[in-house]
């Protein structure tokens, strides 16, 4: 729901932007207009706020097993977003290979890629972790993750060097 906060009127609405309830949501820092949430549905998806429809969007259908819990996009660059989930993974998605064009019956016909996934942590020596709950990039080195599971571990993740230099170079 976009709201005029200078009128206080609706602008836009979007019914049934995920299948079950919204989770989260954040804001791309480089597209003006570009969104992205997570849902109960496990689903993510982009949203272009100019058109926003669910046929406008993209999705990464089943991106967790459970519900999405949290998303975050990379602060210098839009290209990553990072996830997390009931499933006790955090993930850490390239954009521009993740999303697939379309609305949910068309996207979920395509359940089982991992097109775009970079990084996948759910444990840490052999022990799983809670639902993640909260991620959030660090302001100093901006190229680190952290995340905080429900059993109170707060997890810290690198970007991988490759996929660093592979964005900046």
């Amino acid at each position: 729901l976009g709201i005029d906060r200078r009128t206080n009127q609706k602008t836009f609405g979007i019914k049934h932007a995920h299948d079950q309830p919204l989770t989260d949501l954040d804001f791309s820092p480089s597209k003006q207009n570009s969104m992205c949430s997570t849902g109960e549905d496990g689903c993510i998806r982009c949203w272009d706020l100019r058109r926003p429809s669910q046929s406008n969007s993209k999705i990464i259908a089943d991106a967790h097993k459970h519900m999405a819990l949290s998303c975050r996009y990379c602060p210098e660059s839009d290209k990553l977003l990072a996830t997390s989930g009931t499933d006790g993974f955090v993930r850490l998605w390239d954009t521009t290979k993740a999303f697939v064009e379309g609305n949910n019956s068309l996207a979920r016909g395509r359940k089982g890629g991992n097109q775009g996934l970079v990084l996948a942590c759910g444990e840490i020596e052999r022990k799983r972790f809670d639902s993640i709950y909260s991620i959030a990039w660090c302001p100093k080195d901006r190229w680190k993750l952290g995340a905080l599971s429900y059993d109170g571990r707060v997890i810290i993740h690198p970007v991988p060097q490759n996929v660093k230099y592979e964005i900046l170079l």
